[in-house]
């Protein structure tokens, strides 16, 4: 029941946006295009370059020469990026069928039907995040069942809290009995992530707001408790515990109650993990087991702890072990997809022996590879691929 990046969904819609574009406007498009850059003459503004060396394991040394980009507040970058901006606007407001191309777009944009993603079944309910064009952000509701449409109702809708359309959810989490929900809203898509608490039957916030959860580097996550009383969540460093540019590293779990200052929130895993970690956090279904899994940044390696009601968390893996996945099962397990064997194999391991040693294979390796899983009360659903993706 993790909180992560709503990237995927964003992917989706937009695929889903692309696919309904009419052959004719994107063979115009493609056409003007190719004239106009080729009769362009006027070049794009130069980058200068400043190349920094790093070494690295084995004495590798790699060079950038433009990683003074890097830094947005810089003003140098700032000019050029005006300088960047003022060279596109040139070329796209000269392209002839910009307005028509413009109009049809805004027309199959408009004109598309709803959608849903992130759906979680919580409480007897279902939280979702619907995309309704033309409105500007998409929105979180509840519906009794996805099959019954006449039950929606908008629990949070982010141009409410904010009229500019500038408030975005990067993502949300209702607690296990399904009375509250934490949500994470961020600015200007920035994708610095506060998470606002509100109650789930008046939509109401409960003024629980805690700063630092999300952010573009490494996302955010939120686990609650068994009793809703509090939540488990990723946090960055604020000012001055870091120097400016880690900021938006060195991610961290911490402990909220409900009710009490965020200065108080109690520190619980992270101290020793790699600058560039991504955590993310789920809870067992009787909210009584904790799972942070943690990737060594994007497409890194993963290592799995766990933690139970004594406060302790124990290290399942380490990142050098082929461990892909981890998911907390409904029977005191925690199951692991392992590529030991490049097809892979599902193990479980007790929780109360939570360490890779205990692990007991339920599902070995065979000629077709296994992707994910998912474990339910009854069973486990695995994904298999054979061949290679099409």
């Amino acid at each position: 029941m993790a909180s992560r990046r709503p990237m995927s969904e964003w992917s989706k819609a937009w695929s889903r946006f692309t696919a309904a574009i009419d052959y004719r406007v994107m063979r115009r498009m493609l056409v003007f295009s190719v004239l106009l850059i080729a009769a362009t003459t006027a070049k794009p503004p130069a980058a200068k370059r400043a190349p920094v060396t790093d070494t690295y394991q084995g004495g590798v040394t790699v060079t950038d020469q433009y990683r003074w980009l890097e830094n947005a507040n810089d003003p140098a970058v700032i000019k050029w990026v005006d300088e960047q901006n003022r060279y596109s606007r040139a070329i796209l407001d000269a392209l002839p069928q910009r307005a028509a191309i413009e109009k049809r777009l805004h027309e199959l944009y408009v004109n598309r039907p709803p959608s849903y993603g992130q759906l979680i079944f919580r409480g007897g309910q279902l939280f979702a995040i619907k995309f309704q064009p033309p409105k500007e952000q998409p929105f979180i509701v509840t519906l009794a069942s996805i099959n019954d449409k006449s039950s929606e109702r908008v629990l949070l809708d982010p141009v409410a809290v904010n009229p500019d359309g500038k408030t975005a959810i990067d993502f949300f989490e209702p607690s296990l009995d399904a009375r509250l929900i934490a949500i994470s809203l961020s600015r200007a898509g920035s994708e610095s992530g506060t998470v606002h608490v509100y109650d789930v039957a008046s939509g109401k916030e409960t003024g629980d707001v805690v700063p630092r959860v999300n952010c573009g580097t490494a996302g955010g996550s939120v686990a609650w408790n068994a009793d809703a009383s509090g939540f488990f969540y990723t946090r960055y460093p604020s000012e001055g515990e870091r120097p400016k540019q880690d900021l938006d590293f060195y991610q961290q779990v911490y402990f909220h109650k409900l009710g009490t200052p965020v200065a108080e929130d109690r520190y619980e895993l992270g101290k020793d993990l790699p600058r560039i970690a991504e955590i993310a956090l789920d809870t067992s279904p009787d909210g009584h087991t904790i799972l942070a899994s943690v990737r060594n940044g994007d497409g890194g390696e993963i290592e799995h702890f766990v933690r139970g009601d004594d406060g302790v968390w124990k290290q399942i893996n380490k990142f050098s072990d082929p461990i892909k996945q981890a998911s907390l099962g409904f029977d005191g397990n925690v199951y692991l997809l392992s590529k030991s064997n490049s097809m892979g194999a599902i193990l479980r391991v007790p929780l109360t022996k939570p360490e890779l040693a205990s692990a007991e294979t339920i599902i070995p390796a065979s000629d077709t590879a296994i992707e994910w899983f998912v474990p339910t009360r009854n069973h486990l659903f695995a994904s298999y691929i054979a061949g290679g993706p099409s």
